[in-house]
């Protein structure tokens, strides 16, 4: 019952976080909107922002599901026991028992929500420095020279704070180093439970096609393909 408590306390950040990075899409779209008058800096940063953006959305939406979902499992854990497909839910601790029989599921929530949240941060910060790049410092009267130093100023507060929580995030994990061994377990879990596998599941396989295609059409985002000019 506590491991259930744990996926649904992490429901409601992590629906918050979606929520904030999605309110922040939907604002600055026509701010992050390139044109041909933006420096290549600023160009490419907003680009980046409305990735980041998505990506925290999508990432908080898949913890909130993937908790949702799990906690309603361990609540019929008893029933499951009858039939032979339940877990030992006896441990020293919760987090103990999650990473013992639901390390797939725990890693999930936890990669996911930090992750999202990090891009929501990481994209404001982004956005901060994006805008006070558009114009240089000696163009700018007094009053827009003080937007440019604020904007400056708040981008690298969020670039501390988002550094400062990684090493917190760090220093409390349990069963694991650092943030980046959370990330490294987690993939190899994705491989054995979806690519090595028999018999092979379907559904990740069909997932395949709008994922490599997700993937390529970010990277032409950023490198556009020349237009052709036409002969005379």
């Amino acid at each position: 019952y506590t491991c259930w408590e744990w996926l649904a306390n992490i429901g409601a950040p992590s629906a918050l976080v979606a929520g904030a990075a999605l309110a922040s899409f939907f604002e600055l779209k026509e701010d992050l909107k390139p044109t041909a008058s933006m420096q290549p800096f600023e160009r490419q940063a907003k680009k980046l922002v409305r990735l980041l953006l998505l990506s925290a959305f999508a990432l908080e939406i898949g913890c909130l599901y993937v908790s949702t979902v799990t906690g309603t499992m361990l609540l019929g854990n008893a029933d499951m026991n009858a039939v032979g497909r339940g877990i030992n839910a006896i441990g020293l601790s919760p987090m103990g028992v999650m990473m013992r029989e639901l390390e797939f599921e725990y890693l999930f929530t936890r990669a996911t929500f930090f992750t999202g949240l990090l891009s929501w941060l990481s994209s404001m910060a982004l956005f901060l420095f994006a805008e006070a790049s558009a114009v240089t410092s000696a163009a700018l009267d007094v009053n827009e020279r003080a937007t440019r130093h604020i904007r400056l100023a708040c981008g690298s507060a969020l670039v501390a704070l988002i550094i400062m929580m990684v090493a917190f995030y760090n220093n409390h994990l349990v069963g694991y180093a650092h943030l980046g061994s959370v990330l490294s377990r987690f993939a190899v879990l994705v491989v054995k439970r979806y690519v090595l596998c028999w018999p092979p599941r379907i559904l990740p396989i069909v997932a395949v096609v709008p994922g490599a295609s997700a993937v390529y059409h970010s990277v032409r985002a950023f490198f556009p393909a020349k237009p052709q000019q036409s002969k005379a």
